[in-house]
């Protein structure tokens, strides 16, 4: 059994061992507050967020309007279509309540799938 932190983290539950290693050093946690930007349409996505709790809006922007797509809470992560295509976001999200989050490295995460797709 692993005995550092990274096992115990919500996304960690199913995952193997080996998995979990190579995401030690990988990842922040931080908080953020209500009204506060989580990701910004158009900026490079080099994390993947993790919304261990709290709530965010999901919001394409246009000019100076905005259409929602979502509400992601707790157990949502934010950016993974950046891994497959253009490594930008896509969208906009701030939070509607105060939030944490983990930010994980998206080059790794890239990595790591391939990997484990490959052993399969």
């Amino acid at each position: 059994m692993i005995e550092f932190k990274e096992k115990f983290l919500p996304w960690f539950e199913e995952c193997s061992d080996s998995l979990a290693k190579n995401m030690h050093g990988n990842y922040v946690e931080l908080d953020y507050k209500k009204g506060e930007m989580l990701c910004k349409q158009g900026a490079f996505a080099d994390q993947i967020i993790f919304i261990d709790s709290g709530l965010c809006k999901v919001y394409k922007e246009n000019g100076d309007k905005s259409l929602i797509i979502r509400f992601s809470d707790a157990g949502n992560f934010l950016g993974l279509s950046s891994l497959y295509n253009e490594s930008i976001f896509h969208y906009s999200a701030s939070c509607i309540v105060d939030c944490k989050v983990y930010a994980l490295n998206a080059s790794v995460i890239k990595k790591l799938i391939k990997e484990d797709y490959y052993e399969k």
